[in-house]
């Protein structure tokens, strides 16, 4: 889904029309805008795949993404797609913990299967990968991908207590940022 500029005000509406969807791909925008809808939450329990194409995992995007999640009950397989921008903000990626992670009480994470994290720079992606290597009862599968510059990311989501026996890959991967765009 990608909003039109004069439409944000209807991203609520049509997500909420979704309720039979079961695979749904979501950029940033569109994940904003449905949560600038006075905090109103879709609800989407049939949703079992959920992919959001996403720039920097900033400050002001993880409440919008957390407003989706919790949305999505019965999730199995999610995807955090990096899709970077030559205006990705390299500040503002690091207020969000475990702790905050916690307390969200997120219903999909004690029944998600398949988790891939396309991290960026900042800290809030890798205490969201840890909060579900340490609260996804169920996962088999976890993709780590992170840029090469960021290599503090493997060591410090390998000390991370697992809950579950999922294979967990660790891959690096180089920004593909046109910084003419």
């Amino acid at each position: 889904m990608e909003p039109i500029v004069d439409e944000f005000d209807k991203v609520y509406d049509v997500l909420s029309s979704l309720c039979s969807v079961e695979v749904l791909v979501l950029n940033e925008a569109t994940i904003k805008a449905a949560y600038r809808e006075e905090g109103m939450q879709a609800q989407l329990d049939e949703i079992w795949y959920l992919q959001m194409n996403i720039g920097s995992f900033t400050d002001d995007l993880v409440p919008a993404v957390v407003s989706l999640l919790r949305g999505t009950p019965n999730l199995c397989t999610l995807y955090m797609c990096y899709k970077p921008t030559s205006l990705d903000p390299k500040s503002n990626t690091s207020g969000f913990d475990m702790e905050y992670w916690k307390k969200q009480n997120l219903d999909f994470i004690s029944q998600v299967q398949d988790v891939t994290i396309e991290l960026s720079a900042g800290f809030n992606g890798i205490e969201l990968a840890r909060y579900v290597l340490e609260h996804a009862e169920s996962l088999e599968k976890m993709v780590i991908r992170y840029l090469t510059r960021e290599s503090n990311v493997r060591r410090k989501l390998k000390n991370s207590n697992m809950i579950s026996n999922a294979a967990v890959t660790f891959e690096k991967y180089e920004s593909s940022v046109n910084p003419f765009w």
